[in-house]
């Protein structure tokens, strides 16, 4: 019996209308409660603080839990887009395969899984698009700070921030906290803190030329949220502290430009993008808009994944390796590959 490719290729293309759809009707649903939310929370306040201060909270919260709505729109419509793409698949099924691996502790499978998430999905923007070099070329470097971050999974190496110096100090020759360059272990943060500094910098040129720009507040938030890592890594972790100066201002640049409401929503501030835009007729048949609404989401979770690393090193246990420790390991890189899917997605939308 012959295979019919035909046949193949309608199925998966009738699997992701209805994977697409079905996400869609969940993000109508979200935003429709999202709107009766805020006018409860509204009348609420109103009756407590007056009608502007109603009418502000209304929105607030209309815009909060919309905000919702449009990353599961954004999702179904990547995941949709996915299914059809074996490139895009491949890459989805490399990221969740590594964070089964981080969650059984098969540390050597993880680190060849991770790098190779992304260098797959870098190959399938490739093969559709030759112009999209940039945003390829961001992608592989993302490839590689995994693959340096993931040569120092957290449970080979000692908690205490003493013993990690010390570690590196013996592997380069030289006495217990003896100054002099950095090498081993102790330099692999800052060699994979650049490559990812470097992927988020074209991420954010990329935002830019889609007309993203920073607001006081959001470079306010952000970049108060990036000072308490590189503090925090100083305090607790000496050794991921100039990681953390390298990458972290990139990535909350990126986050703090993904995160413009000019890339969605055109109905002004405090708005749900997706229920303006359904309002209005286009809505989620509007794939650009759609592909849009997921950016914010992913820069967010990228920012968040990053946090959870430096969390754990300022705070987990000595060893790193206990459950717990793994499945919020296992979290992350699930959140990881999911993050990039939705940034490639918003960005590769005319």
């Amino acid at each position: 019996m012959s295979f019919n490719t035909s046949a193949w290729r309608s199925s998966l293309a009738d699997a992701a209308r209805t994977i697409e759809g079905a996400l869609g009707s969940g993000a109508r649903s979200i935003a429709d409660v999202a709107h009766t939310a805020g006018g409860v929370v509204g009348d609420a306040v109103a009756a407590v603080a007056g009608h502007e201060n109603g009418r502000r909270a209304a929105d607030a919260t209309d815009d909060a839990v919309g905000r919702t709505a449009e990353g599961v729109a954004a999702l179904g419509q990547a995941l949709g887009r996915a299914v059809v793409d074996p490139t895009r698949l491949g890459s989805i099924a490399l990221g969740e395969a590594s964070g089964w691996t981080r969650l059984f502790g098969l540390r050597r499978t993880t680190r060849v899984l991770v790098p190779v998430a992304q260098s797959v999905l870098a190959a399938g923007v490739l093969k559709e698009d030759s112009s999209r070099g940039p945003l390829a070329g961001a992608l592989l470097l993302g490839a590689f700070a995994d693959a340096q971050q993931t040569r120092r999974l957290p449970e080979e190496q000692p908690h205490d921030p003493a013993a990690k110096v010390n570690k590196a100090a013996e592997q380069a020759g030289k006495k217990p906290g003896e100054p002099g360059k950095a090498d081993g272990p102790a330099a692999r943060p800052v060699t994979g803190a650049l490559a990812l500094a470097g992927q988020h910098a074209i991420y954010s040129w990329l935002l830019f030329r889609r007309g993203a720009r920073l607001s006081a507040p959001r470079a306010l938030g952000y970049g108060a949220a990036c000072a308490a890592g590189v503090g925090l890594a100083a305090a607790k972790v000496p050794v991921l502290a100039a990681p953390t100066a390298v990458a972290g201002p990139a990535v909350a640049l990126t986050a703090a430009l993904a995160n413009d409401r000019r890339l969605v929503d055109a109905q002004g501030p405090g708005r749900s993008a997706l229920r303006g835009v359904t309002r209005a007729g286009a809505g989620l048949d509007s794939p650009s808009a759609v592909a849009a609404m997921g950016l914010g989401h992913a820069g967010n979770l990228l920012l968040g994944v990053q946090a959870v690393q430096l969390l754990r090193g300022a705070f987990g246990a000595p060893s790193g390796g206990g459950f717990g420790a793994r499945v919020v390991d296992a979290l992350a890189r699930e959140a990881h590959i999911f993050a990039h899917l939705l940034m490639v997605h918003g960005l590769e939308r005319r």
